[in-house]
């Protein structure tokens, strides 16, 4: 009995919280613990499964859930639950939430070996370390575990950022630097997890997906990159973030470590430019005039934003998605709409020190697309793709085109 109880409230859990037991587990019962909280969730799900029966959906789901859930338990996380596609895991540790992580994105190759290339599929993983609040939710009819706080938002948002940056795993600074980097090992073996439960798999396909996973990894030392500054929106916070690719294909693996010296050093200099106080408010004037445009014409945001082309500048496509309330660099100060006094800021002409800022900006912003140049020089060489230049170039240009509109 103790063991069906645990399956539906892990025993995990109920350590982190100090109950002893699920009797001392009142509903409003809770408890403040640093953790390390990682969300997963497949891409493409809806395309994937728009042809299949529920029967076959549920099975399917089964399957994978079974396979992500063992190489968690292997990690030593604790998933607190299924969101539909998505997997909601904390760690005590974080370098067994990295770990565990890459490993995922293994369960993924491995399935992928399954399915075929007219189904495969593609997941994204934020990983991010704070203080969450552990505690019991409901009433004495229906009591549910979970945690809960505004890191476990962030790591939420990171994940959906995976998508729109093209990258398989995000993770903060807040987690990175809790992991030894330098001497970081993968562990785990696939194949036995995989055949530690009660699936029916080839042992040959899984030990090529976790092949491809090892390939290039070397001696030792985590694979990754610093991507820029994420701030979620209605917070003044910042958090530093960074791409995990230990998972990636070999030659995407090398291309990103050969290039990561020139990568890191535009992603930085475009950082500096955003942490100036007088780039800021050229910012801010820039975005006030666009808003005052708006009223005066009766555009909506979006439009006077798309006439900058700095709507939500570092997120590509809608910027209505779920996944653009986050964004890298977007610390700037957003478009003062409402402000009564907006419109008149921003007509008033610019000073010499402004257009001297905007100057200055441009010539670093260059400096930064010539580093990125650089980089995609080295990705056409390869033959491989690098998602994350494209997005960054886009915003430098749109802002250095919003500046010369000025």
């Amino acid at each position: 009995m103790n063991d069906l109880v645990s399956s539906f409230v892990p025993r995990a859990f109920l350590r982190t919280m100090g109950a002893r037991s699920l009797s001392h587990a009142e509903a409003g019962s809770h408890s403040e613990v640093a953790t390390t909280m990682v969300f997963c969730s497949i891409r493409n799900f809806t395309g994937l499964t728009d042809g299949m029966t529920n029967e076959a959906l549920f099975h399917w789901l089964q399957s994978y859930f079974g396979l992500m859930t063992r190489v968690t338990d292997h990690h030593h996380g604790t998933i607190d639950k299924f969101i539909g596609d998505a997997i909601f895991a904390f760690f005590g540790v974080p370098t067994n939430a990295v770990r565990c992580g890459v490993e995922w994105q293994t369960v993924a190759n491995f399935l992928n070996s399954q399915l075929g290339s007219e189904n495969m599929i593609r997941i994204g993983v934020g990983i991010h370390h704070g203080v969450a609040a552990f505690g019991i939710f409901g009433d004495t009819a229906r009591k549910t575990c979970t945690l809960v706080s505004k890191e476990v938002n962030f790591a939420s948002r990171l994940e959906g950022l995976t998508k729109q940056y093209g990258v398989r795993i995000l993770c903060s600074a807040a987690a990175l630097e809790h992991v030894d980097t330098a001497s970081y090992q993968q562990t785990g073996d696939l194949v036995t997890v995989v055949h530690g439960g009660r699936d029916t798999v080839s042992k040959g396909a899984a030990a090529a997906a976790e092949a491809e996973g090892n390939e290039g990894r070397g001696q030792g030392g985590l694979c990754y990159r610093f991507l820029g500054n994420v701030q979620v929106k209605g917070s003044d916070r910042t958090h530093e973030v960074y791409e995990i690719f230990q998972a990636d294909e070999w030659m995407l693996k090398r291309y990103k470590a050969v290039t990561k010296h020139l990568f890191e050093k535009a992603a930085r200099m475009q950082q500096a430019i955003h942490g100036k106080r007088e780039f800021q408010d050229v910012m801010r004037r820039t975005l006030a005039l666009a808003a005052s445009v708006s009223v005066l014409t009766c555009e909506t945001d979006d439009a006077a934003a798309a006439s900058l082309r700095v709507k939500h500048p570092n997120v590509p496509g809608d910027s209505r998605s779920d996944a653009s309330v986050s964004a890298f660099d977007s610390h700037h100060v957003t478009s003062p709409l409402a402000a009564p006094d907006g419109a008149a800021a921003a007509a008033a002409a610019w000073t010499p020190k402004e257009v001297e800022v905007m100057a200055t900006s441009v010539r670093e912003f260059n400096d930064a697309l010539v580093l990125l140049d650089k980089c995609e020089k080295v990705a056409e060489l390869m033959e491989v793709r690098d998602p994350v230049i494209a997005v960054k170039r886009r915003y430098i240009n749109s802002t250095i085109d919003a500046f010369h509109e000025k």
